[in-house]
């Protein structure tokens, strides 16, 4: 997988996310299954999302500028939200 690389001029918002948010939640293109979740997905409560994820917990959500959402699930979501505001 290729590195992927935004600029935090584009990144609008960075938080935790509940797992309750992600019920109901689709695979529109991509894996889901033994090594992580990583794609297109969809749900009625955030929309269109791009996943990068290697668990089923600890999950943050990326909002850009673009309408893009990206979750991603870090060690410690607590300290990577803390971290991208710090800086």
């Amino acid at each position: 997988m290729n590195d992927i690389k935004l600029l935090k001029s584009e990144i609008i918002s960075v938080g935790q996310l509940e797992k309750e948010k992600l019920k109901g939640t689709i695979r529109t293109f991509g894996v889901g299954g033994l090594f992580g979740y990583f794609g297109k997905f969809y749900n009625n409560k955030i929309g269109v999302m791009t996943l990068y994820a290697t668990r089923r917990s600890n999950y943050v959500l990326i909002k850009t500028s673009a309408n893009k959402k990206i979750i991603l699930t870090p060690d410690n979501p607590e300290d990577f939200v803390k971290e991208f505001y710090k800086m």
